[in-house]
């Protein structure tokens, strides 16, 4: 468990945008907006990172993927081949003072896409401009 506390502290992780249909992914339950933390025990910190662990590993029989869901850390074990992820790398998040203008800049102007891209790309964020709205 200490290492595993180790990953999880210093992993940026990488972002699940989609899901191959069919695919191991898919099979073992992973879902859209997974942060993948760790594979086959490293940390994973950018989508090249991953994708050079899964080609180095290529010819390993199972490997273990760690990710969070719901600020839970999980563990599925991958056989060998695609795992049928789509990804992007996790950014830095916006300030809540910045996220909060470009959240009514876009509401003013029905930008649903930007609106929609803000809570994506800075879920942290996010959830504290819901916790302030939830006192207003």
């Amino acid at each position: 468990m200490g290492n595993q506390a180790g990953i999880i502290c210093r992993a940026q992780g990488v972002l699940v945008l989609a899901i191959a249909p069919g695919s191991q992914a898919e099979k073992k339950g992973l879902l859209r907006g997974d942060i993948v933390i760790a594979y086959n025990g490293q940390q994973m910190n950018s989508t090249e990172q991953l994708i050079s662990s899964v080609q180095a590993n290529a010819a390993k029989p199972q490997v273990e993927l760690q990710f969070i869901r719901a600020e839970i850390v999980q563990v599925v074990v991958l056989q060998e081949g695609q795992i049928g992820i789509g990804l992007t790398d996790i950014a830095e998040e916006v300030s809540l003072e910045q996220f909060f203008e470009e959240f009514f800049t876009a509401m003013q102007a029905k930008n649903i896409n930007k609106i929609w891209q803000l809570l994506i790309d800075n879920p942290n964020t996010a959830k504290q401009f819901q916790k302030v709205l939830a006192r207003v």
